[in-house]
């Protein structure tokens, strides 16, 4: 999965057009110089650059360029993305719509230039402080999959990877149910087109798991992260961000469905993948907390419980070694800790058990 995983990072590659026109010289010579400025920030990764310099190139290339041209709608599209990138979706998204409609204009309703198009309206309605809803969103992106589907076919490579992208802005910035259908549609699409084994294919796969997460639907997402996982390069080895996120949530999930057993695998891969950690970097991949009684929760104090993590991550041998807290919350204590998830340490490519410790705080609920 290491090459081929979608980003949704905004700093998109602006796919900019050289403009052209046989206006008045002095014109087209400042449009040429505030556009090419423009290029070569967006070709730095200078994005707050970029965006000032395309507010100049789009000023300049207002007084060249007619409404409704193709020149005008390619640099107001070209604007608008430079400011998506950094971050100012109200922004982005005036200057998008405008976008849309310079290009329905210059192209037409169902023209295959409208896609990026709406694309980015919906990520920047995504990223706009409440000025774009899930709804307006699920709205742009379907118009993008609707003319995705008119000009690169239903089934095509494409559809799906705009599918994947309308499930992964709506999962992950609205939290929306909406998203719940394109990632379907996404992972039928990649599955038919690139094969279930594709990286795109597990993406789709992973989100999928997340959506049945935010719903608390723990057995679909342990079936739809197996299959992700079935996809990875070597799942016994993340090799990336989205691969090591579905190995902690695989084992997240199954230690809520009380399968331990089967979360070994995928602690275990996270262990390998550390390599030979410090005890600095032993976070817990899995953590329950202590079961006490309302009366005992509003005590105030510290218990520190030493253990050993075993080749398969899961606690041993828990005891308190320090406590300003009475018996009953010690007791709480060892009991949630020794359920409690790790990766286990790996020498010479083989996990080995590691001495461990954790200071439970207690004190009054926070209402």
């Amino acid at each position: 999965m290491k090459n081929h995983t979608l980003s949704l990072s905004l700093a998109v590659a602006l796919g900019l057009t050289t403009l052209s026109t046989d206006l008045q010289a002095q014109d087209q010579e400042a449009f040429d110089k505030a556009y090419g400025a423009f290029q070569a920030a967006v070709a730095a990764r200078q994005m707050q650059e970029a965006a000032q310099l395309g507010a100049e190139a789009y000023a300049a290339g207002q007084l060249l360029f007619d409404n409704g041209s193709p020149e005008l709608a390619k640099l107001t599209l070209n604007y608008g993305r430079a400011v998506l990138a950094t971050g100012r979706g109200p922004e982005a998204s005036e200057i998008l719509l405008s976008a849309l409609n310079q290009s329905k204009a210059a192209f037409g309703e169902d023209s295959k230039e409208l896609i990026p198009v709406y694309v980015s309206l919906a990520e920047a309605f995504a990223t706009s402080s409440g000025r774009g809803s899930a709804t307006e969103q699920n709205q742009a992106f379907n118009e993008a999959a609707r003319l995705t589907a008119l000009h690169q076919g239903a089934e095509s490579q494409a559809a799906g990877v705009t599918e994947l992208k309308a499930g992964m802005t709506l999962l992950d910035r609205a939290q929306s149910p909406l998203a719940g259908p394109h990632l379907e549609r996404a992972h039928s699409i990649l599955a038919v087109a690139l094969g279930s084994n594709h990286a795109l294919t597990g993406q789709a796969a992973f989100y999928l798991a997340k959506f049945a997460l935010a719903s608390n639907d723990l057995e679909t997402a342990a079936d739809w992260l197996t299959t992700a996982i079935a996809t990875f390069t070597d799942p016994a080895r993340p090799q990336n961000q989205l691969e090591f996120s579905a190995h902690l949530l695989n084992v997240q999930t199954l230690e809520g469905l009380g399968r331990s057993e089967v979360a070994t695998a995928s602690a275990q891969a996270i262990g390998r993948a550390r390599g030979n950690t410090e005890a600095v970097d032993l976070q817990p991949l899995y953590t329950v907390s202590p079961r006490l009684a309302a009366d005992v929760e509003q005590k105030q104090g510290t218990a520190t419980i030493s253990f050993m993590i075993d080749a398969s991550g899961r606690v041993q041998q828990a005891e308190v070694t320090e406590s300003t807290v009475g018996e009953t919350v010690e007791q709480a204590s060892l009991e949630a800790i020794s359920r409690w998830r790790f990766a286990p340490r790996f020498e010479d490519g083989k996990p080995v058990p590691q001495e461990a410790s954790q200071t439970l705080n207690f004190g009054p609920r926070q209402n």
